[in-house]
């Protein structure tokens, strides 16, 4: 018996020092970022192309439609391409229907005909990709919302030749619900690991909604060439790829609010845990190192956590250790946390974190999963 548990805590220190070295790196990134200097504007004189693909999407796309329709970029350097991937509702009539009204010769819809099956989304954005005539390529999603200055913030960077890829924030908006907070938490957590990693000069995480590229680089590291099968990932497996072509030095991240795209959570825990479980399915495609780090160590954090949760149903003590990984797991994520929801204006999210995190490790199990197991669509 004093062996087992003379393991069992050394699993469990292991697990801690692994995860707060980790938030703790982050952190420090994320503080780095703050303190960048902000690029030359003569960026936002680069010809920049918009791509967005939507399936379905006739009740969201036409207020992200005027939103890119009020870019403070100049109308002359800026071409908006929707990718109409398949959609059997209205979408493309809704959005064809809103270019001709408001006369925008700068906007184009595109149907793909042969829409469907793996990597439906990643045939989509190749598909716009070819038609872009844009030096800059910018992408967010259907459901998204974007302020007038986004895509003037998210180019600006490029003024410095050695920046391949730009990266910027994405958080939710209008949840109510205790599945909306914990969606918007959890993935606020997301993008400032993902913000902090850029910063500490280590990138492996970003989200397509709200990212931006060199076409010439895209096309250098042959797009989505070997990452075909997995159904997401259209951003991180590219952002890999430049990083091991370029280094990392040639990644950063647009830390401005006018940068900010904003989206709404899944409607439903299980179908917050079915999206989540599409986007682990790609980690089994992951071969950079920084990725595999973060997902082990995130992973046995939530699995020690849960395995004290269970074992306080035979040894009632073990609920005490659970409570006490809980409180240790707050105090770690506050620092980033708070950072976080502070820049995106969501700091009343931080009245929940405690139950955060009481919730989170079965939630990452469980998603991690469904990942495996689970076909997805996009």
């Amino acid at each position: 018996m004093g062996l087992f548990l003379s393991i069992t805590g050394l699993v469990t220190a292991l697990a801690v020092l692994a995860y707060s070295g980790l938030i703790l790196y982050f952190f420090f990134g994320w503080k780095k970022l703050r303190q960048q200097i902000k690029m030359d504007d003569q960026a936002e004189l680069l010809p920049v192309s918009v791509i967005v693909t939507a399936r379905n999407e006739e009740e969201n796309i036409l207020n992200l439609m005027e939103d890119l329709a009020r870019q403070d970029h100049p109308i002359d350097l800026l071409e908006v391409l929707i990718v109409d991937d398949g959609s059997g509702d209205k979408t493309f009539h809704v959005v064809q229907t809103f270019i001709i009204d408001h006369n925008l010769l700068n906007f184009k819809i595109i149907r793909r005909i042969d829409a469907g099956g793996m990597g439906s989304k990643k045939k989509a954005l190749t598909l716009g990709l070819a038609e872009a005539s844009g030096e800059i390529i910018l992408t967010t999603d259907a459901d998204c919302r974007v302020s007038a200055g986004w895509v003037s913030s998210m180019v600006r960077p490029f003024s410095d030749e050695k920046i391949r890829l730009t990266a910027g924030p994405v958080s939710y908006e209008g949840y109510k619900s205790f599945s909306g907070k914990f969606q918007s938490l959890e993935f606020l957590g997301l993008v400032a690991s993902g913000a902090g990693a850029i910063g500490a000069g280590q990138p492996f995480l970003c989200n397509g909604a709200c990212m931006a590229y060199r076409k010439k680089t895209f096309l250098e590291v042959e797009g989505y060439s070997g990452n075909e099968k997995y159904r997401s990932g259209d951003d991180v497996f590219l952002m890999h790829k430049i990083k091991q072509t370029f280094g990392s030095e040639s990644i950063t991240f647009v830390m401005e609010k006018s940068a900010m795209v904003k989206t709404r959570p899944v409607n439903g825990f299980f179908a917050f845990i079915r999206q989540r479980a599409r986007w682990a399915s790609k980690s089994s495609g992951y071969r950079d190192s920084m990725s595999l780090m973060t997902a082990g160590s995130v992973f046995s954090m939530a699995v020690v956590m849960s395995a004290y949760f269970i074992a306080g149903f035979i040894y009632p003590l073990s609920f005490l250790f659970f409570g006490g990984m809980v409180m240790i797991k707050a105090l770690v994520d506050f620092p980033l946390l708070s950072v976080a929801t502070k820049f995106t204006g969501d700091r009343p999210l931080m009245k929940w974190l405690l139950l955060f995190e009481a919730v989170y490790p079965f939630y990452v199990i469980i998603a991690g999963i469904f990942g495996i197991f689970r076909r997805k669509q996009w």
